[in-house]
């Protein structure tokens, strides 16, 4: 949480990503955990660590957590930041179920 709060900081968010990491399996439906990680991720500016983690994630249990809403808005908008656009695409595809989904 301390690393978040540090957007600037890559190097605290890269040593709180390594530390955390090894956990990330076990609460992958837990937005709180999932979408902290993904920040952090994003803050080290780590394109593979960010995927794996949006890889990770159960994005079914995510996305219905409604405390997840606002962190999830911060993630996209440093997605969008970082020029990650296939990314930012990969997330919300993730999160839109199919039958929600338009052509």
């Amino acid at each position: 949480m301390i690393a978040n709060e540090a957007p600037g900081n890559a190097d605290l968010a890269a040593q709180a990503l390594t530390a955390l990491k090894p956990h990330a399996a076990r609460h992958a439906g837990n937005s709180v955990v999932v979408l902290n990680l993904l920040q952090l991720a994003l803050g080290t500016k780590n394109k593979v660590e960010a995927r794996a983690i949006v890889e990770l994630a159960d994005w079914s249990q995510v996305s219905v957590q409604k405390e997840s809403l606002s962190t999830l808005s911060l993630c996209l908008r440093s997605l969008h930041a970082l020029n990650w656009m296939d990314l930012a695409s990969e997330l919300l595809a993730k999160i839109v179920p199919d039958s929600q989904r338009t052509a």
